[in-house]
């Protein structure tokens, strides 16, 4: 799938110079913004020419009129945010999103395009952790005076 976008300059886009008319390419693993036309724009700002982002960086897409969005995590090429892309019309941004869920829902098997996922390892040392209700040092031994008194008077 190829659409055509015109990437808004706001947030992201403008940060990393993601601005104008782009296709926006679709495979199985990545969606990739692909520059139309001039490395500038009119004011002379410097225009990427193309980026790359795995479907399993976009934490979220969706359209509203002519517009398709999508936000991106930090492990993106080009880092957190959001991108903003006009579209001809809201049935083609619509189309774009749906298309897009679909192939992202597709990505179950995120070592496919990640590589393996390290486990966590442990930061806590035992004297680190907490003593659990069950397993607390008695502090007193021995039952307390039933009408016991700090001042010592009973």
């Amino acid at each position: 799938h190829t659409w055509s976008v015109q990437v808004q300059r706001k947030g992201l886009a403008e940060d990393k110079g993601i601005i104008g008319n782009y296709h926006l390419c679709l495979t199985e693993k990545s969606l990739t913004l692909v520059r139309v036309g001039s490395a500038t724009t009119v004011t002379g700002d410097h225009r990427l020419g193309s980026v790359e982002f795995l479907l399993t960086t976009i934490r979220r897409c969706g359209n509203t009129q002519c517009f398709f969005y999508m936000e991106v995590g930090r492990h993106s090429a080009i880092g957190a945010g959001e991108l903003w892309m006009e579209t001809q019309d809201p049935f083609i941004a619509e189309n774009m999103h749906q298309t897009i869920i679909s192939a992202s829902a597709s990505c179950k098997n995120r070592e496919d395009y990640m590589g393996p996922v390290r486990p966590r390892s442990s930061s806590a040392n035992e004297a680190s952790k907490p003593i659990s209700m069950t397993m607390r040092r008695q502090t007193h031994v021995g039952q307390k005076p039933m009408n016991f008194s700090p001042s010592g008077e009973m």
